[in-house]
Order: C-alpha cells, then sequence, then structure tokens
C-alpha cells in the first residue's frame, strides 16, 4: 500500500466515492476517508474494504488537522445548507466548512489540495441573482484557497448526469419517461458524467502536481461531457430506451436558492457554453473522460430498467436507521424509509403493514469484519415471522446456495463454518414452511466484488485477480446489479398467477461458469491489458476460508445450471451476459 495519503471528503457521497474508487484501483496512493461518524453504515463499508476511516467534522477545524495529519494531499468538496430543499438545513455553512478544509490542511501539513466548485453566478449575472450560495459560495472557497500559498486545482462541474435517478428528474409516464425542470426548452445545458469522471480528473492532477512543467496549480478544470438543450437530451433517452422521453418546461419550486439558479442557468445558457468537451488539459494530464453516448448505453439503461422505475409496485425500504445517509438518499428519490430492526421481530411487523409482498436478504457476521447485530439465522426468521404477522402475501428471499443442502451436510461435516451458506438454507426451509407463498432466487458469487472488494488489483504490467480458489476449480458468477432486481421483478409479477406456479420454487442466478484464470483472459480482452489469477493464501478468517475452500472443492455448486435460467426467462426476465458485463462495468471500472 502506498504511503503517499490523499484525504477524500464526502467520500460515501457522489463526488468524493467517485475519487475514492479511482484511488484504490490505481494505487499509486492510498484513499483516507474524512467522515462526521466513522461508525455510520456507509463509513463502516469502506473499513470492510480496507479503507481508512478518521473522523472529521467540517465544522471544527482542529478535528480536520488532526484528521488530514500524514496526509499529502486532500479532494475536498463541500455542502450546501439549503432550508426546505434537497439538503439539511443544519451543520456548518458551506463558507465554514471550505475555508476550515483549506486552514486544516495548511496546518497538517498538506501540499496538494483539489477542490470542487461552481462558477460564481452573482458575479457573472453583475448582481442580479443573489441568492445561489451553493455557487457563489464555492467560487469564494476557491478564491481563499488559491490565496492560501498551498499548491492547488479546482474542477469545476456542471449538472451531474446521475441526478436523473438520484432525484428523480426523469419520471415514468403512460408512454415513457419525462424529463421536468423549470428550464426554458430552447436554453443549453451543460453535464457532468460524475462517478465515471471525477475520480479519473481528480487523479490526474494529484498525479501530476509534483511536475512544475504539468503547471496545474491555481488553476481550474471544467468537466464536461455534453452541452444540449433538454429536449434534445431527451431525444437521446429516447434512442437509447426505445420509449417516448418528453421534456416538460416545470414551474418554479418556491424554493428561492433552487428557483434563482435555474433562472440564472437558463439565462447563461448553463455558463459553460463554450467549454471544449472533453477539456483537453485533463486529456493532456492521462484524464480519461467519458462521452455522453457511454452515458446512454451503461448508466441509463441500468437505472431505468429496475424495480422503482417499473410502475407495478412502490417500493418501501426498511432500514435499521431512516436517518442513515443512505436512507436520506433514498428518501431524496421519493422512497418510504420505514425504520425495522432485523433482530426485533416487533418493529419489522410494524414495518411492514401494509405490505404486498417483501423482497428479503439476510446480512452474515464474519468476525472479524462484522461482529455486531443479530444472527443471520434471528433474522432471517423474523423477517418471515414478521411477514406473515403482517398480512404479507409474497416473499422473495435472496439465497446463496440453496439449490443444494447446507454446506455441512454436502461435505459430510467437513466444513462447518461456513455459516453464510448453512444459515440461508435454514431460513429458506423455514420460510417453506411457513405458509406463505415464496420463492428464493440463488446468487452466485457477485462480479461485483471484482471492485467493491477489490479482487481485481492493479499490477505493473496489467491487473492480477487475487482470491484463495484453485485455478482449475469452476465458479459461478452473479451480475447482482443488473439481474437482481429484475429477477425479483419477474417473480414478484408472477406469483398471483397459478398458471406461472412460482412459489416454493428456487430460481438460480447466473450469468457464466468458468475458472477464475478464464475469467481473468476475459477480463484483459476486454481490457487490453495483461490480467493474471493468482491463488491466494488463505485469510486466517474461517468463515471466508472455508467458503472458499468449498467452493474451490465442489466447482461454484452452479456447474448444472443452465444460462440464463430459462424459468426465468420464460416468465419474462430479461438477463445481462458476461459479455455485457465486460463491455459496460469492466471497461468502466478499470480504464
Amino acid at each position: 500500500m502506498s504511503s503517499r495519503i490523499v484525504s477524500v471528503f464526502g467520500a460515501t457521497g457522489l463526488q468524493g466515492s467517485s475519487v475514492l474508487e479511482v484511488l484504490l484501483k490505481d494505487s499509486t496512493f492510498t484513499p483516507r476517508a474524512i467522515t462526521r461518524n466513522p461508525e455510520s453504515e456507509a463509513a463502516l463499508k469502506l473499513k470492510e474494504r480496507g479503507v481508512e476511516v478518521v473522523q472529521g467534522d467540517s465544522g471544527d477545524k482542529a478535528s480536520l488537522v488532526r484528521a488530514l495529519h500524514g496526509s499529502e494531499a486532500v479532494f475536498a468538496v463541500t455542502v450546501p445548507v439549503m432550508s426546505g430543499a434537497l439538503f439539511e438545513d443544519a451543520g456548518p455553512s458551506e463558507l465554514t466548512q471550505g475555508k476550515n478544509m483549506v486552514d486544516a490542511s495548511k496546518e497538517a501539513g498538506v501540499k496538494f489540495f483539489v477542490f470542487s466548485t461552481l462558477p460564481g453566478v452573482n458575479k457573472l449575472a453583475g448582481g442580479k441573482y443573489t441568492k445561489v450560495h451553493p455557487f457563489d459560495d464555492k467560487e469564494e472557497i476557491e478564491q481563499y484557497l488559491k490565496a492560501s500559498g498551498l499548491a492547488n486545482a479546482s474542477i469545476m462541474t456542471a449538472a451531474f448526469l446521475e441526478n436523473f435517478w438520484v432525484y428523480q428528474n426523469l419520471k415514468k409516464t403512460a408512454t415513457g419517461f419525462d424529463i421536468s425542470f423549470p428550464y426554458s426548452p430552447i436554453s443549453l445545458q451543460s453535464f457532468t458524467w460524475v462517478q465515471h469522471d471525477l475520480g479519473e480528473a481528480a487523479l490526474a492532477l494529484l498525479k501530476g502536481y509534483t511536475d512544475p512543467a504539468n503547471s496545474v496549480s491555481g488553476k481550474v478544470y471544467k468537466l464536461i461531457i455534453a452541452t444540449m438543450t433538454y429536449p434534445d437530451l431527451a431525444a437521446m433517452f429516447s434512442k437509447e430506451l426505445g420509449v417516448e422521453v418528453t421534456f416538460t418546461r416545470a414551474a418554479t419550486s418556491g424554493i428561492p436558492t433552487l428557483d434563482e439558479m435555474f433562472a440564472a442557468q437558463v439565462e447563461h445558457n448553463g455558463f459553460h457554453k463554450s467549454a471544449p468537451i472533453p477539456n483537453p488539459a485533463l486529456i493532456a494530464l492521462g484524464s480519461k473522460v467519458g462521452t455522453i453516448e457511454q452515458f446512454m448505453e451503461t448508466e441509463v439503461k441500468k437505472h431505468f430498467k429496475a424495480l422503482l422505475k417499473d410502475g407495478t409496485f412502490t417500493p418501501r425500504a426498511i432500514t435499521r436507521n431512516p436517518e442513515s445517509e443512505a436512507a436520506l438518499k433514498l428518501k431524496e428519490r421519493g422512497v418510504e424509509a420505514v425504520k425495522g430492526d432485523s433482530g426485533d421481530k416487533a418493529s419489522l411487523v410494524t414495518a411492514l403493514k401494509g405490505s404486498e409482498a417483501v423482497f428479503a436478504v439476510t446480512v452474515p457476521l464474519m468476525p472479524p469484519i462484522n461482529t455486531s447485530g443479530p444472527s443471520e439465522l434471528t433474522q432471517g426468521k423474523n423477517m418471515v415471522d414478521a411477514s406473515k404477522e403482517a398480512g404479507v402475501k409474497f416473499v422473495v428471499f435472496r439465497q446463496r446456495c440453496s439449490s443444494l443442502p447446507s454446506v455441512k451436510k454436502i461435505s459430510g461435516g467437513k466444513y462447518t463454518k461456513a455459516s453464510p451458506f448453512d444459515d440461508k438454507e435454514e431460513i429458506e426451509q423455514y420460510l417453506k414452511a411457513s405458509g406463505l407463498a415464496n420463492a428464493s432466487i440463488i446468487t452466485a458469487g457477485f462480479l461485483e466484488n471484482l471492485w467493491v472488494y477489490q479482487n481485481l488489483k492493479k499490477t505493473a504490467t496489467g491487473f492480477d485477480i487475487s482470491i484463495a480458489y484453485s485455478p482449475t476449480s469452476l465458479q459461478s458468477f452473479t451480475w447482482v446489479q443488473h439481474d437482481l432486481g429484475e429477477a425479483a421483478l419477474t417473480l414478484l409479477k408472477a406469483y398471483i398467477d397459478p398458471a406461472k406456479d412460482v412459489s416454493g420454487k428456487v430460481y438460480p442466478l447466473v450469468i457464466a461458469t468458468m475458472t477464475f484464470p478464464a475469467l481473468a483472459a476475459k477480463i484483459a480482452n476486454a481490457l487490453g491489458v495483461n490480467v493474471t489469477f493468482t491463488s491466494a493464501a488463505a485469510s486466517g478468517i474461517p468463515m471466508l476460508d472455508e467458503t472458499y475452500a468449498v467452493l474451490s472443492e465442489y466447482n461454484g455448486f452452479h456447474t448444472t445450471t443452465p444460462i440464463p435460467n430459462p424459468d426465468l426467462v420464460a416468465l419474462g426476465a430479461k438477463f445481462g451476459t458476461i459479455e455485457q458485463f465486460m463491455e459496460t462495468e469492466v471497461k468502466r471500472h478499470f480504464t
């Protein structure tokens, strides 16, 4: 691991996570996540991936000085405080946040500071618009940074393309979708693909700042992949989705900050009309920037086929903490988030009242990674019992290996610690005996683990897959983000039709079965670089080590599973292929 630490503010948010992911994949630097609450769900997930998470409050400069100690560089993003809108009316002002970050960085000996900025609307409009403080405050912080004496660079973003699903700016209609904004149909708007491009841009600056020939310090780099009208953007969505996509000029929101922001953008054509696409200065530094066509092909298809966009059902999120960062993001999208603790059956009964159906997944306790909370058996049985008491009609359970007896049984007692398998098999049997209509979906190895748990790591010549697995044993794989929602939705739509006979059945969800060296070869073909497989040593965590050992011994359990599952296809499900995964996800995450 590199000794060059880059501290990332907002590491669990859209912008900071983009930077953190690229830093993890590149390995030139070691990322450190700065957060107010290192015990939040999002922070704990980062810790599970081996990321250092440090407490630091942007309203408390002293805490930031401590948090930034030993950091070579910083990526900073500030959060607006906006009453009555999509942001919390709490915490320090954006100016206070930014100035504390700059001052603390200077005191902690940070050498380079990258800031996510916006243009100052008040100046651009000659004082006509005075309430667009998310823009004006960032411009003031940017100037404060430039005057601080710290080597620095700022990345200027435009409208986030991710807002089409984060804030449901693309809404379903009877015939397709509609983009609704208080924006003129003839005014231009510029767009940034944050998750794909911001991390790449930040990494290019972090790598480039030490070379005087690059001359990055004090400069502002615009990061834009498209500038067009909203009707033109709607036409691109329509072409990609194969349905009608319209644009409607919405009424003003009544929130002065938002209304002035849109008015100023309309008047000034989004502020970036003449910005070159892609930014040649970033390209010269080695940054790779996506295109609007790539965004349509990968993100639009992925996000607008999901359950939330289907319209048949209304989703309700059950969570222990409805005020967590992740839950608040769901609420911003219009999702009902209800408190329910899988260790407390009574809370689940309350949370599930009025639900027609449930999608359930349990979480294993895996010392030393995850040691708190109810056992997986308790979670699952509480979910089943609460569903029955609440009058739920159908339960879909995400299984791991339920087409076989428990690992303990099939191995004749050889493997006794692979509880994520054994517990789920017991929960599935409990569900079947409950009298509830039910179906289970079996997943195999998650393809997303290539980046979520850094199973694909960079080397001097390319990448290496390092897992405690035999190179000659088969493994089956599931593309969870793409296919699990599709499978669940198919079963939810089908369960009321007796002719479809889904209740009590188990549906394996597999898109490929192959050895890890064969998977490495596919990744190499997609990326055009050398990709190897290393059979890693055991981790020392009994549960993980036995899981890999039994999977390796039994060829991943799914060697005879048809691909795609014909039963799910017959019910109308549409699944991805390993080739699509390589083309979209692997290229996006590893190039």
